[in-house]
């Protein structure tokens, strides 16, 4: 799912290195052996910094991260840490050496010192993508807290939106999201989805084409895609969206897991007998061996390919980028500066 849908291979010391905590269904690793993973296999880290006294960091090992559906995920898309901040270990990270220090009558590890930027309460949670860039969320979370605070971190939306903003959208889209009914929204926070975007097969969006030039915009997507499911229920809704779309685009959206036979340019595609994923999605959205979810192609009148963005798009960039295409601004200027210029109806 941008997450990342990735194709992992388990070794067996890797499931050696894993353990189950005080009732948590969530295995977690030492921090250097998480680090080795990762260089292997590419996954952002998930860094449980504790105390062995910490009630609420106890009591989260028994509620939230004994949760299946929480477990599940963490387990599949990060490396799940738990880092003593009182331990007198010595710890090498990142080619960095860190030492235990006396405060007071207690020990304090060095590399937690460093992650929490010296505010030591617990429980604290460092989310850590591949290249070393950490945020920090302290406090306990039960389920209903965790579960888009997980998502937004591991499927990359933290790159592009505002924490407050895609909490907003995520509850809109999943009203009933885990087990837990939540409040209805204020009236402000309210999107319009009164826009209806006109889908079009592959097939259909290329004869079209032929018939008549018009660019194509493909959203290569999986229905257990969370970044997914809140592009279609906001981004697609949006009247503004949908009209730049319809209008300017000839849009499809394509299924990545879809078991249609598809023709195009006297090929066959078909779903692969030896993984998931349809043949077209493979080649539309595969990045180094994996899949990447979402993916957006962009072609031009031709059927030529302008660009690919594999990432979660909110509606405000999602709007802005549909102009640059639309209006030919890539063939003269980067998207940056275009973004800057750019005025759009939509805010945050």
């Amino acid at each position: 799912m941008r997450i990342l849908l990735i194709f992992i291979v388990l070794l067996a010391t890797q499931l050696k290195a894993q353990e189950s905590v005080e009732g948590s269904l969530v295995l977690w690793y030492d921090i250097e052996t998480a680090e080795k993973l990762a260089e292997k296999t590419p996954k952002p880290l998930l860094i449980d910094v504790y105390t062995d006294w910490c009630g609420w960091c106890k009591h989260m090992m028994q509620t939230t991260f004994a949760n299946p559906h929480i477990a599940n995920y963490i387990n599949t898309n990060y490396y799940p840490v738990r880092l003593n901040a009182e331990s007198n270990d010595t710890i090498v990270f990142r080619d960095s050496t860190y030492y235990s220090f006396l405060s007071g009558n207690k020990y304090i590890q060095g590399l937690a010192y460093g992650l929490l930027n010296g505010r030591m309460s617990y429980p604290s949670f460092v989310y850590m993508d591949i290249n070393g860039d950490a945020s920090v969320i302290p406090g306990y979370q039960d389920v209903r807290k965790q579960e888009p605070i997980m998502y937004y971190f591991a499927e990359k939306i933290n790159r592009s939106t505002p924490f407050h903003y895609y909490e907003r959208m995520f509850w809109y889209t999943f009203p009933n999201a885990y087990t837990e009914k939540i409040e209805k929204l204020n009236a402000g926070e309210k999107f319009d989805t009164t826009g209806v975007v006109q889908w079009l097969s592959l097939e259909e969006a290329f004869k079209k084409q032929a018939q008549q030039p018009k660019k194509i915009f493909i959203d290569i997507y999986g229905q257990g895609v969370v970044s997914n499911n809140i592009m279609n229920r906001t981004n697609y809704r949006n009247p503004l969206i949908a009209k730049l779309l319809n209008e300017h685009f000839y849009p499809v959206r394509f299924d990545a897991f879809s078991k249609d036979t598809i023709q195009l340019g006297g090929n066959t595609f078909v779903n692969s007998p030896v993984h998931p994923f349809h043949d077209l999605a493979v080649q539309f959205a595969a990045n180094n061996n994996r899949m990447v979810l979402p993916t957006l192609i962009f072609l031009d009148e031709k059927g030529n390919a302008i660009t690919r963005l594999q990432e979660y798009l909110n509606p405000v960039i999602m709007e802005s980028f549909l102009e640059y295409i639309r209006q030919d601004k890539y063939k003269t200027i980067q998207y940056q500066d275009f973004q800057k210029s750019n005025t759009s109806t939509l805010t945050y």
